[in-house]
């Protein structure tokens, strides 16, 4: 249960990064 709780927040650490990288592309444009 643990581990995957760790897995799962892992996974939106760089998801939520790639996210505001989008954001700021359509800023940009």
């Amino acid at each position: 249960s643990i581990i995957v709780d760790v897995k799962v927040s892992s996974i939106p650490s760089p998801l939520e990064t790639e996210n505001s990288d989008r954001k700021e592309s359509s800023n940009g444009d």
